[in-house]
This record gives C-alpha cells, sequence and structure tokens, in this order.
C-alpha cells in the first residue's frame, strides 16, 4: 500500500489513542463490511485493508514497530501495490476517512504555557522572545516518534504588567479529528528597577537633592530606560516638584509613548557635628533675617496672633 499508511485507511491523525483507533476500525466496517456491499470487490478491498490496519494498530508492540519503522508485521495481507492506485489519490482516502470520523468527535487540542523574565526596560519598550514548542510530528507513521522542538519568536508589547498573562490563539498542540488547535499562553514576569517604578501610565523616579543643591540649582545626569539624560533644576526647586521627560517612559498600556518623571525629594543631613550645628543655625539666623524663609515667617506671625500677608 505504498503512499498510504494505515491510519490513512482507518482515517484518523497519527496520534489518536487506542479507543480512538477501535471506533474508527467500526465505522469503516459498518460501512464497507462485504454484506452490506454485495458484489462490490472494491468494497471487499477496503474492508480488508481497515481490518489490516486495526490488526497492526491495535496491538502496542506492533504499532510501535510500525510507526518507527513503517514496516508491516509478517502476515501482511497486501502488499505494495495491492491498492488501487487511484486510492492514493483521495478516492480510497475520502471515502474511507469520511466513514471513519463521522463517529469520532472533533477535540481541541491542549493550550501550551510558558513563563517570560522580562527586564523593566523590555516590559515597557517591549521585547521580541524567542519560544521553543513540541510539534507533533504529521506524516503516515509518526504515532510514537519522539515530539520535535520548534522555535518561533513572539512579540511582547510594550506596557505589558508583572504576571500578566498573554494568550496567542492557535499556537497550542493541534486538534484532533478536525478540531482548532489550543492557544499558547504566556505569564509575563517582569524584575523591578532599582531606582524607577510604574505609576498609573507614568514611570517615576525620586531625585534626591540636598538643601544647598534646592537653593542654587542644579544640572545632573538621571537614569532612563535607555541610558541617562541631562536636566537642569532651577535655584529654590522644592520638594514635591518634578521634572518629566516626556517619552521616555517607553508604552503605556494603550500602546501610547509614556512619561519619565523625576520627583524631587529633600536629601537631609543626619548626625551633624556639633561645630556645623552651630554654623548652620547661624546661617539660618542670618537667612531669616533678610526674609529668606517667607512661610516661615509667615506661620509664626499666625501662631503669634499677629497680621498675616494675606489679604
Amino acid at each position: 500500500m505504498q503512499g498510504i499508511s494505515y491510519y490513512d485507511i482507518l482515517g484518523v491523525d497519527p496520534s489518536v489513542d487506542a479507543d480512538g483507533i477501535k471506533v474508527a476500525f467500526r465505522n469503516v466496517a459498518r460501512h464497507c463490511h462485504p454484506d452490506r456491499n454485495p458484489g462490490d470487490p472494491e468494497a471487499e478491498l477496503r474492508f480488508k485493508a481497515a481490518a489490516e490496519a486495526y490488526r497492526v494498530l491495535s496491538h502496542p508492540e506492533r504499532r510501535r514497530q510500525y510507526d518507527l519503522l513503517g514496516l508491516r508485521p509478517a502476515g501482511s495481507r497486501f502488499g505494495d501495490g495491492a491498492v488501487p492506485a487511484e486510492w492514493h489519490v483521495g478516492h480510497f482516502v475520502k471515502k474511507v476517512a469520511d466513514a471513519a470520523t463521522r463517529g469520532l468527535k472533533a477535540k481541541r487540542g491542549q493550550d501550551l504555557r510558558r513563563v517570560v523574565q522580562l527586564t523593566f526596560a523590555e516590559a515597557r519598550w517591549g521585547h521580541e522572545v524567542v519560544l521553543t514548542l513540541p510539534r507533533r510530528p504529521h506524516g503516515s507513521h509518526a504515532a510514537s516518534a519522539p515530539l520535535q522542538d520548534r522555535q518561533l519568536a513572539f512579540a511582547i508589547p510594550g506596557g505589558v504588567a508583572d504576571a500578566e498573562l498573554l494568550r496567542w490563539r492557535g499556537m497550542g498542540e493541534p486538534g484532533r479529528h478536525g478540531g482548532p488547535a489550543g492557544d499558547l499562553l504566556v505569564t509575563v514576569r517582569v524584575a523591578s528597577h532599582p531606582l524607577l517604578r510604574v505609576e498609573g501610565e507614568d514611570v517615576v523616579g525620586d531625585l534626591p537633592l540636598t538643601l544647598g543643591e534646592r537653593l542654587t540649582g542644579i544640572e545632573t545626569d538621571v537614569p532612563t530606560l535607555r541610558g541617562s539624560a541631562r536636566v537642569t533644576l532651577r535655584g529654590g526647586v522644592r520638594p514635591g516638584e518634578v521634572v518629566v521627560l516626556e517619552g521616555e517612559g517607553g508604552y503605556d498600556r494603550r500602546g501610547r509613548r509614556s512619561r519619565l518623571v523625576y520627583r524631587v525629594v529633600a536629601s537631609e543631613p543626619v548626625a551633624l557635628p556639633a561645630a556645623l550645628v552651630a554654623e548652620l543655625s547661624a546661617w539660618e539666623a542670618r537667612v531669616a533675617a533678610a526674609g529668606g524663609f517667607p512661610d516661615k515667617a509667615q506661620w509664626e506671625r499666625r501662631v503669634a496672633g499677629g497680621p498675616s500677608d494675606e489679604r
């Protein structure tokens, strides 16, 4: 039966289990039995071919040898060329497979699950990952053959969150008996960043400045998701004020470029020596006398019940 396999004769996929083999044979036998087709030598030959296929595929050891070597066991009643040539191009397969699969329920393929690890920057900008997925070999004698691996590239969209589940439909295990393929489900794990975090649609970081830097202003480099950027802060900047770098936060969940925002925080000294504390107190007194702390002066006037600057 050169060009056609026992699985083709029964109209089943090479991955079918023993129960599926039995159901398929019963359907073919019922359709092609000589008692239902008197005087039809073609139906009789199809019935004998199905019986031979069932004899081999229903026996675990004979099926294993057939799958691995493609050999018909001793005692095979059909040699090469015993089946009419036109059957090889669809006539035989169509009649027998249609009869066989009428009793088999289409079954969806299993989902495949994978986990991918991304850096913080990769999750914000998007990243292509290559996944190794098992592939069930297709062909006449592949049921017991080992699974083959295939490597496929998948684009992880920018703005993906940690533990988010992505789905690629139809990329899982193939279905059976005409059923659809399963899906590929990918769980994304995103590493934390030492300086940056996501708040809403923005990427946010803290920018610690000393008192002197806040008073006099500063020009400094700040980390970005793709390197660094130079920012300039004016003198008199206060904690809570922000520096915004438009478009440097990668992409948000809707695919739009997002902001990288640095928020100024006060970097306060601790455990000052007594001499420096004295110098600082004297300096503050001189600044206060020059009107350098207007908020503090207004607060003190209100506490004392005196007039304020408000009208």
